[in-house]
């Protein structure tokens, strides 16, 4: 019986296509963006003149109306921390540790949409929280700084010949 060492014709070719494209960086950078432009910036200008210049910000009354204690120091700490996860999921840098840093805060932010009955935020906290777990789980993606990292870890192909 004569053995073949040639790869069969039902094997499936790893010829160029689209299963190199398969990454989480779409949802992970438009989630960062989002999180950078829609509340991160505003937030953090507005904690900045709350603490500096000493300005009124709506949201240390509504996080008080919540009833959550101190929101003097909760408010400023959650938009320093939304603004700088924002910017790590963007370049998807140590994405799955700021995911998590960023989880008390979404859930943080679920609370208080739930005690105040603010419908229209609540689908937006909720799909962050789904953005966050799935970070969380997955890593950040191939189109990341994180994968940068681990460029010298890969094994290498083997050639044929």
């Amino acid at each position: 019986m004569l053995t073949s060492y040639v790869p069969s014709t039902s094997a499936k070719s790893e010829g160029p296509g689209l299963h190199h494209l398969r990454t989480i960086a779409p949802l992970r950078i438009g989630a960062g963006l989002v999180l950078l432009f829609l509340y991160g910036m505003e937030a953090a200008v507005r904690s900045y003149e709350m603490i500096w210049k000493h300005v009124p910000w709506a949201m240390t009354a509504t996080l008080q109306k919540a009833g959550l204690p101190h929101p003097e120091v909760l408010g400023p700490i959650a938009a320093g921390i939304a603004l700088i996860v924002a910017v790590c999921w963007v370049f998807g840098f140590l994405t799955r540790l700021f995911a998590l840093v960023f989880l008390p805060v979404n859930i943080g932010a679920i609370v208080v949409v739930e005690r105040l009955n603010a419908e229209s935020q609540a689908g937006v906290c909720w799909l962050f929280l789904f953005v966050t777990v799935t970070l969380i789980l997955y890593g950040s993606g191939l189109v990341s700084v994180d994968a940068l990292f681990h460029l010298g870890s890969r094994p290498k192909k083997k050639s044929r010949y």
